[in-house]
């Protein structure tokens, strides 16, 4: 069996991989989608200035943006309007009260910032005082998990690296109510512990929870689930199939094959539509940075295919699909957060 200290380890590794690119002659899509758009910003602000240099994920709250950075900063999340004004920021990593070890996953449910932390195995809610972030721990315990999310009603979804199943749901006691099995079909030299393994990522919830998305960096494909009653995979859309190659580390583990494209990242939702970017460059030559954008319906049909003007590594959406947030670096090193408007 893997041991914690190992999961933790191929938890990192996982994370190495997760990049951006595009490359010229793209293949066409194997996914059919209702339009494709070109879109262009409106404006941009250079956000480097308030020690943004390496955003991993954003989500819109309003007329507010809640960015979360990877390294070399004192602060791991900022909060900004949407015209670029910095709002608030805070939490340090660290192993005191209030720090974060790291930040697994960020999400906006429920009208609440939520962050959870898989080292610490603790779910926290982001609380805003006076301009400056802090921590209030909503669940604890929870360690060593791809992500841990509380549903409005006080459920809290769970998705596992290893173990008899993917995904559950804990009751507001903690309970476990409800298990789901799924994973996309792995590569016949992969076992299913390697694929398990293979199947961690980004995920994103939509309808206030009811439905979440999620993407893996060896796949090729967005999985669509859920929570409304029992867990249920809903779709699957695919580009390609999961493609990695295997290593042996004590265990059977996934990394990046020479094929294998950097496919979907920095997954998001507004209030009823999940989005993210793509490409298919090759993932092992890749820049963090991509200039396709696709959007999905909350029950995972394509909806469309975006060419965007500016290459770019996070992107959130306004609740109410009118307004998009990107954010990407410059040839100077600095990082700029771009504006743009969406046709309804």
């Amino acid at each position: 069996m893997i041991t914690g200290k190992q999961a933790v380890a191929l938890c990192a590794a996982l994370a190495l991989v997760w990049g951006c690119g595009q490359r010229q002659g793209e293949k066409g899509s194997r996914v059919a989608f209702e339009r494709t758009e070109e879109l262009s910003a409106t404006d941009s602000v250079p956000i480097g200035q308030y020690g943004i240099y390496s955003p991993n994920r954003a989500i819109y709250s309003g007329d507010s943006v809640w960015i979360e950075v990877s390294d070399k900063s004192d602060f791991k999340m900022f909060v900004l309007s949407d015209d670029g004004r910095l709002l608030a920021k805070g939490i340090s990593e660290g192993k005191g009260r209030g720090e974060v070890l790291g930040v697994t996953s960020m999400h906006r449910i429920g009208g609440r910032t939520l962050v959870y932390d898989s080292n610490k195995g603790v779910l926290s809610k982001v609380e805003c005082r006076d301009s400056t972030l802090a921590l209030a721990p909503l669940a604890d315990g929870i360690n060593l998990l791809d992500d841990a999310v509380m549903l409005p009603d006080g459920r809290v979804v769970t998705m596992h690296i290893v173990g008899n199943y993917s995904y559950a749901v804990a009751d507001t006691s903690g309970n476990i109510t409800d298990t789901l099995k799924y994973y996309p079909p792995k590569p016949d030299k992969a076992t299913d512990f390697t694929n398990a393994l293979a199947y961690t990522g980004r995920s994103a919830f939509a309808l206030g929870g009811k439905r979440f998305a999620r993407t893996c960096p060896y796949d090729g494909g967005i999985d669509f689930f859920s929570t409304d009653g029992k867990l249920a995979h809903l779709a699957r859309q695919e580009e390609y199939p999961m493609d990695y190659d295997v290593i042996n580390m004590r265990q059977s583990v996934p990394t990046l094959s020479k094929t294998t494209p950097v496919g979907y990242r920095s997954l998001t939702a507004s209030g009823d539509v999940f989005y993210a970017l793509f490409s298919m460059a090759p993932a092992s030559g890749a820049t963090d940075e991509c200039s396709e954008m696709r959007s999905f319906s909350s029950e995972g049909k394509p909806l469309c295919k975006y060419t965007l003007d500016h290459k770019v590594s996070c992107i959130a959406i306004s609740p109410d699909n009118t307004r998009m947030i990107a954010i990407g670096g410059t040839a100077g090193g600095g990082t700029m957060m771009y504006r743009y408007t969406l046709r309804q």
